[in-house]
């Protein structure tokens, strides 16, 4: 039985687990597909939060803005997984965008949502600014 075993592994038989097993951390690692994920969970979060603003407060440019910079971010998830030309700059400037929304309500009211849209913004321009350097450089 031992003999078997060491028989399917010494044969071809490694090489294919192996590439069964590993597969899919090659393939992440080589394409663009994790880069899609951030956009879409941050075009989520832009999206509901722009709502919850709207429902919370009645505030109509939390609504509009939170939609609007969700739908580049999710355009970038889009452009991102189907490996399209501008995934990276559409998320970069969605990025932009809501730290320049972020950042100056996150100083004047030092409270915790300003302060929390404009570090998520912050990494996520600071994420997709590498990747676009990686790609680019």
């Amino acid at each position: 039985m031992m003999y078997i075993f060491f028989d399917f592994v010494l044969d071809a038989g490694w090489p294919t687990l192996h590439r069964l097993l590993f597969r899919n951390l090659y393939l992440s690692t080589t394409s663009h597909s994790t880069m899609e994920h951030p956009a879409f969970t941050l075009s989520a979060l832009c999206s509901i939060g722009g709502i919850m603003g709207y429902m919370r407060k009645g505030s109509l440019p939390s609504l509009i803005g939170g939609v609007a910079v969700g739908s580049l971010y999710g355009i970038s998830g889009y452009l991102l997984r189907e490996n399209a030309n501008g995934g990276l700059e559409t998320a970069l400037l969605a990025s932009a965008l809501l730290l320049g929304a972020g950042l100056p309500r996150a100083i004047k009211l030092r409270k915790p949502v300003p302060l929390g849209i404009s570090v998520l913004a912050l990494v996520s321009l600071g994420y997709y600014g590498k990747k676009w350097s990686d790609f680019n450089m």
